[in-house]
């Protein structure tokens, strides 16, 4: 377990949380960010594995590489598409990693079937920092509130982050849907409840 640097203590202002995370992360030295996106990786595959069809998303800029999952032959890969004007996320399988460039300069498969969200076993979640409660400050737009929000309740719901990007409480919003597991490179936590701290693996 790491110490989450002090740039990253929370606050009450999203958009500066928002600001200090990313400029963190982009501080990471692209090796040390390779070693420990290959442990979390380890962490994740696990809780994916055999689970039917899960979906993974495309890492982009400085975000934990999790697109070789893909490559696990147990796993039903599929990434998401992003529909830059409806602000919608749809699912739709892969093989391998993406490797065409969709909206905001994200990579999204191409041709894949598309996956009904209520097959979904697991969602790999990106963001920015995530709460031990399960809460999480993503990027702003919403496109993964307004997609969890409509998942069944067996759909295991995963944040990925580095060890530093855990922190113990985060704003949060009437409409924030809370993740069941969060998981880094060093720990995996299992949320115990919506409204508690979860305990680290």
């Amino acid at each position: 377990m790491t110490t989450t640097p002090r740039s990253l203590e929370t606050t009450d202002d999203k958009s500066s949380m928002r600001r200090r995370a990313r400029v963190w992360r982009d501080g990471l030295d692209p090796g040390d960010r390779a070693e420990r996106s290959s442990a979390l990786r380890a962490r994740l595959a696990p809780l994916l594995r055999n689970r039917g069809p899960v979906a993974l998303f495309a890492s982009h800029g400085s975000e934990a590489e999790v697109d070789a999952l893909a490559l696990d032959p147990a796993i039903d890969a599929s990434f998401p598409v992003t529909d830059a004007a409806a602000r919608t996320l749809t699912f739709h399988r892969a093989s391998g990693p993406p490797t065409v460039l969709g909206a905001y300069g994200i990579r999204e498969p191409v041709g894949g079937a598309p996956v009904d969200a209520a097959d979904l076993g697991a969602v790999l979640v990106p963001g920015l920092l995530f709460a031990r409660d399960g809460h999480r400050v993503g990027y702003g737009g919403g496109f993964y509130d307004r997609f969890l929000a409509g998942l069944p309740a067996h759909t295991l719901r995963i944040g990925v982050a580095f060890d530093e990007q855990l922190v113990d409480t985060v704003p949060n919003d009437p409409w924030d849907v809370p993740l069941t597991h969060v998981v880094t490179d060093h720990q995996t936590v299992t949320v115990a409840s919506t409204t508690g701290p979860g305990a680290a693996a």
